[in-house]
């Protein structure tokens, strides 16, 4: 038996093994760092103006969502400002007290000026110790639909960084009773509970609106709010109860 030749066999299978380990583990903690969400966009080939002042399908309006569904107030209109086309958004946040600078981070806004109308993304990831971001858009690679791209950090006009961990929790309005919620109902808490089940993530079931005719959708919607609750049985039977608008407005 040559010893050398099994040995420098052996070194050659733990090596493999030892690289093959580094390359799985690498793989995975680049995975689990990731940060797309994916297209979660509630107004998918809808038309019309959302609830934050902005086009649905447009860029502003996936960013406007992404802001508020991650704990960002945010909207067109904003305290006393106007956001209008993407073209505008950093002179505005400027005016408003947003930071505006040329340093990515995850959770902030890319803005780029070019075109006419210019554009803005979600920045999902920040790549190549900080040369590169991984985005989250619309309306830009598809017309009024979802795409995710990685480009050059110098490729972009700005980023807009908006407060999310300092904005203060919506506070519950008082739960107006079992009887706004049923079939046939039409009123104004349908609407505020529709808006707050989409602020929540849960605005999948709804092909239009939300509005103020209680329908499916909003039976839908709220049953799968309570049992992302662990609640189970009547108390997931898409009907709002105190607790359940309690937990809707945290």
């Amino acid at each position: 038996m040559n010893l050398k030749k099994a040995g420098s066999t052996k070194f050659k299978k733990a090596l493999i093994s030892f690289v093959s380990l580094v390359v799985l583990s690498v793989f995975t903690l680049s995975s689990a760092s990731a940060s797309v969400i994916g297209n979660d966009y509630p107004y998918k080939g809808k038309s019309g103006v959302d609830p934050w002042g902005f086009y649905k399908g447009e860029c502003t309006s996936f960013v406007a969502w992404r802001m508020n569904h991650l704990g960002a107030k945010f909207s067109n209109n904003m305290k006393g400002g106007h956001f209008d086309n993407a073209k505008y958004w950093a002179g505005n946040a400027k005016r408003i007290g947003f930071k505006v600078d040329h340093k990515p981070n995850v959770g902030a806004i890319a803005q780029f000026t070019g075109g006419k109308y210019g554009h803005v993304a979600y920045v999902a990831e920040v790549k190549n110790n900080g040369k590169t971001i991984k985005i989250e858009e619309y309306n830009h690679v598809y017309r009024h639909g979802y795409s995710v791209r990685t480009i050059s950090v110098s490729s972009v006009s700005n980023f807009i960084h908006v407060p999310l961990s300092n904005t203060k929790p919506t506070k519950a309005p008082p739960f107006p009773g079992t009887q706004y919620f049923k079939p046939g109902a039409n009123n104004k808490y349908v609407t505020m509970l529709g808006q707050q089940l989409v602020k929540k993530g849960y605005g999948k079931y709804y092909k239009s609106g939300p509005g103020p005719k209680w329908s499916d959708a909003d039976r839908q919607a709220v049953a799968a709010f309570q049992r992302a609750q662990g609640w189970t049985g009547k108390d997931a039977d898409g009907y709002p109860g105190p607790e359940t608008w309690k937990r809707l407005f945290k």
